[in-house]
Protein backbone atom coordinates (compact mmCIF):
# COMPACT_ATOMS: atom_id res chain seq x y z
CA UNK A 1 0.00 0.00 0.00
CA UNK A 2 2.80 2.41 0.95
CA UNK A 3 4.66 1.77 -2.32
CA UNK A 4 1.53 2.55 -4.36
CA UNK A 5 1.16 5.82 -2.47
CA UNK A 6 4.74 6.82 -3.29
CA UNK A 7 4.21 6.03 -6.96
CA UNK A 8 0.96 8.01 -7.00
CA UNK A 9 2.61 11.01 -5.33
CA UNK A 10 5.52 10.86 -7.80
CA UNK A 11 3.15 10.78 -10.78
CA UNK A 12 1.13 13.67 -9.34
CA UNK A 13 4.25 15.79 -8.78
CA UNK A 14 5.56 15.02 -12.27
CA UNK A 15 2.24 15.99 -13.85
CA UNK A 16 2.28 19.32 -12.02
CA UNK A 17 5.67 20.10 -13.55
CA UNK A 18 4.45 19.56 -17.11
CA UNK A 19 6.36 21.89 -19.39
CA UNK A 20 7.10 24.32 -16.60
CA UNK A 21 10.17 25.84 -18.28
CA UNK A 22 8.29 26.28 -21.55
CA UNK A 23 5.38 28.11 -19.99
CA UNK A 24 7.57 30.36 -17.83
CA UNK A 25 9.94 31.33 -20.65
CA UNK A 26 7.38 31.72 -23.43
CA UNK A 27 4.97 33.85 -21.42
CA UNK A 28 7.72 35.91 -19.81
CA UNK A 29 6.64 34.90 -16.32
CA UNK A 30 10.25 33.99 -15.53
CA UNK A 31 11.18 37.65 -15.86
CA UNK A 32 8.34 38.73 -13.59
CA UNK A 33 9.08 36.10 -10.96
CA UNK A 34 12.87 36.08 -10.87
CA UNK A 35 14.50 39.02 -12.60
CA UNK A 36 12.39 41.88 -11.32
CA UNK A 37 11.25 40.64 -7.91
CA UNK A 38 14.34 38.73 -6.81
CA UNK A 39 17.29 40.50 -8.38
CA UNK A 40 15.68 43.86 -9.07
CA UNK A 41 17.03 43.76 -12.62
CA UNK A 42 14.97 44.61 -15.66
CA UNK A 43 15.53 41.50 -17.79
CA UNK A 44 14.82 41.48 -21.50
CA UNK A 45 12.53 38.87 -23.08
CA UNK A 46 14.39 36.23 -25.08
CA UNK A 47 14.60 36.94 -28.81
CA UNK A 48 14.54 33.27 -29.84
CA UNK A 49 11.62 31.51 -28.18
CA UNK A 50 11.72 28.39 -30.38
CA UNK A 51 12.05 25.40 -28.01
CA UNK A 52 13.12 27.80 -25.23
CA UNK A 53 11.81 25.53 -22.46
CA UNK A 54 13.78 22.51 -23.68
CA UNK A 55 16.90 24.68 -24.10
CA UNK A 56 16.49 25.98 -20.55
CA UNK A 57 16.14 22.45 -19.17
CA UNK A 58 19.29 21.32 -21.02
CA UNK A 59 21.23 24.29 -19.61
CA UNK A 60 20.00 23.50 -16.07
CA UNK A 61 20.96 19.84 -16.46
CA UNK A 62 24.43 20.79 -17.70
CA UNK A 63 25.01 23.31 -14.90
CA UNK A 64 23.18 21.72 -11.99
CA UNK A 65 23.79 19.15 -9.31
CA UNK A 66 21.48 16.88 -7.34
CA UNK A 67 17.86 18.01 -7.37
CA UNK A 68 18.66 20.71 -9.93
CA UNK A 69 19.44 17.93 -12.42
CA UNK A 70 16.52 15.65 -11.55
CA UNK A 71 13.69 18.16 -11.97
CA UNK A 72 14.83 19.54 -15.36
CA UNK A 73 15.47 15.95 -16.48
CA UNK A 74 11.84 15.10 -15.70
CA UNK A 75 10.66 18.36 -17.27
CA UNK A 76 12.70 18.06 -20.49
CA UNK A 77 10.39 15.75 -22.51
CA UNK A 78 7.35 17.60 -21.21
CA UNK A 79 8.85 20.97 -22.15
CA UNK A 80 9.73 19.65 -25.60
CA UNK A 81 6.11 18.60 -26.11
CA UNK A 82 4.85 21.94 -24.78
CA UNK A 83 7.33 23.86 -26.96
CA UNK A 84 6.03 21.97 -29.99
CA UNK A 85 2.51 23.17 -29.18
CA UNK A 86 3.84 26.74 -28.85
CA UNK A 87 5.52 26.71 -32.29
CA UNK A 88 2.66 28.62 -34.03
CA UNK A 89 3.44 31.50 -31.64
CA UNK A 90 7.19 31.18 -31.15
CA UNK A 91 8.23 30.89 -34.81
CA UNK A 92 6.52 34.13 -35.98
CA UNK A 93 7.68 35.92 -32.81
CA UNK A 94 11.29 34.86 -33.36
CA UNK A 95 11.20 35.73 -37.06
CA UNK A 96 9.78 39.18 -36.31
CA UNK A 97 12.57 39.84 -33.75
CA UNK A 98 15.27 38.89 -36.28
CA UNK A 99 14.28 41.76 -38.60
Amino acid sequence: MMKKTHVLITILCASLLTGCASVLKTTGMDRELFCIKVSGANCQKEKNLIYIGAKTDVELIADGKGLFVLLPLIDLPLSAACDTLFLPYTVPYTLSKDN
